[in-house]
């Protein structure tokens, strides 16, 4: 009979993904069980309940903890391995079992959701660290707000795009919820004139389309934002895309797909460990898919901030 070497709980959201989490998820537990694994399941039942449900778990001792979603629940659960900036858990591991509307961190770790992988993630021993970042920004209630993201922020475009996938129907799947909605966002968005700083240094100051200050290389459904990023070289890769008009981004969507974006002229591209994005307009703010909140933000990289068991 098959064991999981570890204290192990998957945090599912049973509403991602228009409800297709739930069933698919109700599947894999049975086979689970089935094959003799032994593992706790929590359901979230509001916004930001998986940073609860973590936050007690690790305090119970569990060893692994698995997020079943989509981005936005991956990040909630990251969020809930830290209480007032400090890990509740030198040594508990964060795993992703993709199954909700984007997965793009998932799609950076190649990670999958069938029976096999899981069976192989529950088993096996090998972990990485990598590095985590801390946003500092102003919360939807207008409160300072410091949350935690391990794969994408961004604001333009991008977030605009994220709220609309976050507020409206995700019945079309990841990759069609977020084309149709940034689509409709070329033809309503209007660039925002950004400031931006790097390590304390101003390196950009005008129009913006799309300003992202990754860890991980993928958003926005399958984007490749930032071809040349590692989640564990100690640097966030900046890439902002300038006052592109809209048949201009339109003509070069496709190459972002491909990460073949970055020599375009109108793109530039740096590396830090501190970023500063500022602005008179209000900015819309998106991080690991999720839209939560708006204004200037203070991006700082955390080394080695997170173990993820893959």
């Amino acid at each position: 009979m098959a064991r999981n070497k570890e204290k192990t709980i998957f945090i599912v959201n049973p509403v991602s993904a228009n409800g297709r989490t739930s069933r698919g998820w109700k599947r894999l537990e049975k086979d689970l069980q089935e094959k003799g694994y032994i593992f706790d399941v929590a359901y979230t039942q509001r916004p930001m309940h998986a940073v609860d449900i973590t936050r007690n778990a690790l305090e119970k001792g569990f060893e692994r903890v698995i997020a079943v979603g989509g981005d936005g629940t991956f990040n909630e659960v990251i969020n809930g391995f830290y209480l007032d900036g400090e890990k509740i858990s030198k040594s508990a591991a964060l795993s992703v079992l993709p199954m909700g509307t984007g997965g793009d961190f998932s799609r950076y770790l190649n990670n999958k959701n069938d029976i096999n992988y899981i069976c192989y993630l529950l088993e096996q021993d090998h972990k990485q660290a990598c590095d985590i970042v801390r946003a500092r920004f102003t919360g939807w209630d207008g409160k300072p707000t410091e949350r935690y993201y391990l794969n994408i922020f961004d604001t333009g475009i991008g977030s605009a795009t994220c709220y609309r996938v976050n507020h409206g129907s995700k019945a079309l799947g990841g990759f069609f919820s977020f084309l149709s909605a940034t689509l409709y966002n070329l033809a309503t968005y209007k660039n925002q004139y950004l400031t931006v700083k790097v390590n304390g240094k101003e390196v950009f100051q005008g129009k913006s389309a799309v300003a992202a200050v990754a860890n991980g290389k993928y958003f926005g459904g399958g984007v490749m934002i930032a071809p040349h990023a590692k989640i564990d070289d100690g640097l966030l890769d900046i890439v902002i895309i300038e006052d592109l008009s809209k048949g201009e981004f339109l003509k070069n969507l496709p190459k972002a797909y491909k990460g073949e974006h970055l020599t375009h002229p109108q793109v530039q591209y740096f590396q830090g460990e501190t970023v500063s994005i500022q602005s008179e307009e209000k900015l819309l703010l998106e991080l690991d898919g999720e839209s939560p909140g708006y204004g200037d933000t203070e991006l700082k990289l955390c080394h080695q901030g997170m173990i993820l068991a893959v």
